[in-house]
């Protein structure tokens, strides 16, 4: 049985590329490609998996551009003459709510691409040692 450990840690790459937009693409391809060889994706999963990472981009969007703005602010705040301590702690605790809102959208991401991979695909990943997609890649292109 392969660990939900490392499973996690393969669908990370996705999830970073996922929200990483156009400046990754190629790489993402790439990286599909590499991925849909080792694992042996039928077409329809790959379909399916570039459709959880546009969702994904479209939902995260957002909430990193939010998170741009409170880092921003808080970097403001915090270089000013007298930074105010309770302005400071709440832009924090605004920052780590986006955060974790963040990080739910990673996990359902991840937990859907896992939905659409077969035991056998699921296992082979644990066979491969793969650890993540970025590892896959790295050691295709030696």
């Amino acid at each position: 049985m392969i660990s939900r450990r490392i499973c996690s840690a393969l669908l990370l790459s996705f999830i970073f590329l996922a929200g990483h937009g156009l400046a990754l693409a190629q790489n993402q391809s790439e990286s599909m490609g590499i991925l849909k060889n080792r694992l042996g994706l039928t077409s329809q999963q790959v379909s399916g998996i570039k459709e959880l990472q546009k969702k994904h981009r479209e939902d995260a969007l957002p909430l990193e551009q939010q998170l741009r703005v409170k880092n921003q602010a808080l970097r403001t705040a915090l270089e000013s003459t007298q930074p105010n301590p309770a302005t400071i702690g709440q832009m924090t605790i605004e920052q780590q709510a986006l955060r974790k809102q963040l990080q739910t959208l990673n996990q359902k991401l991840q937990t859907d691409i896992l939905a659409l991979l077969s035991p056998e695909q699921k296992q082979k990943i644990g066979q491969l040692g793969l650890v993540s997609l970025g590892e896959i890649a790295r050691k295709n292109r030696r």
